[in-house]
């Protein structure tokens, strides 16, 4: 019987064989990440034991604490974090204690502008009447200064439209204080407000235009035989004097305005935020002068 010689192995095998080969220790390094601040989140705190620490809303963990007080009083408590290293361990736990209450004031901490601080009043009467309105004088001419910038802005963010509104307001304060309270009800108040909401607006001389748009209309032909009523062309100078008298408050004259350059659509608006009767007036103009000639 025939014995097969064993399988000769290749000498390489021998050499990386576990048994043959070299134990290799690789040397210890440590890198050591930069350091950066840790989330709340992953901080590793340090549960009670009497009982809070099955709250799912974990409240012992303490939040801010803040509250207004009289004159501008502000209370304030922030929680402490007290870490504490165990053995072997490279994270702290930490522990979070009821920080202390302090009382301050906002003035301490955002100081009111000198312009603000200076304020003559209290007003009462007309004790210092003369006084108030030089500092408001005062104060509109360094806002002026301020938003002089926004005349080259094209787009207003937020910031520059509450700018130009806290300008408006002084203005108007300005007036209330040198009519005695009075903003509307007398002509020199009115226009006076007026100057300030739209500027100029007093200042112009009203532009007449002619009652009809075209030469059709001047020699009373119709420019179509049509039997429904004809939209006459909108006169942007008409659009512009009705605008004006409803920036002076003057509705009444803006819906007759309306009426004689046949802008019926205008008149009916305005005249039914006027009264009744004139809004039955601008309705009779319009059966008269639109409806009858259809017949």
């Amino acid at each position: 019987m025939n014995i097969p010689e064993p399988f000769q192995r290749p000498a390489s095998i021998e050499a990386l064989s576990p048994r043959n080969s070299t134990a290799f220790t690789p040397s210890q390094q440590t890198f050591h990440a930069p350091g950066r601040p840790r989330a709340p989140s992953v901080v590793n705190y340090v549960a009670p034991i009497d009982g809070r620490e099955h709250d799912p809303l974990q409240r012992w963990k303490g939040c801010p604490v803040f509250t207004w007080g009289v004159g501008g009083t502000m209370v304030t408590s922030f929680p402490v974090d007290v870490p504490r290293y165990g053995i072997n361990s490279t994270m702290p736990m930490v522990v979070r204690s009821p920080g202390q209450v302090k009382v301050r004031n906002i003035k301490d901490l955002d100081p009111l502008e000198s312009r603000l601080t200076s304020f003559p009043g209290p007003l009462k009467g007309k004790t210092k009447k003369k006084e108030v309105l030089t500092w408001l004088a005062s104060g509109i001419e360094s806002l002026e200064q301020n938003a002089s910038y926004l005349r080259s802005v094209q787009v207003l963010s937020h910031d520059d439209k509450r700018t130009e509104e806290r300008l408006l307001l002084w203005k108007i304060l300005q007036v209330f204080i040198e009519n005695d309270g009075v903003l509307e009800g007398n002509s020199t108040v009115d226009k006076a407000v007026r100057a300030i909401i739209s500027p100029g607006i007093d200042d112009e001389v009203p532009q007449e235009s002619p009652l009809y748009a075209t030469g059709a209309d001047l020699s009373g032909i119709s420019s179509s035989a049509s039997t429904l009523a004809q939209a006459e062309p909108v006169d942007p100078a008409s659009v512009d004097r009705m605008r004006k008298h409803l920036l002076r408050g003057e509705r009444e004259k803006a819906v007759w305005e309306a009426v004689d350059k046949r802008l019926w659509a205008h008149a009916m608006l305005i005249s039914n935020t006027v009264s009744k009767e004139l809004y039955k007036q601008v309705a009779q103009e319009f059966v008269q002068k639109e409806v009858k000639k259809c017949w």
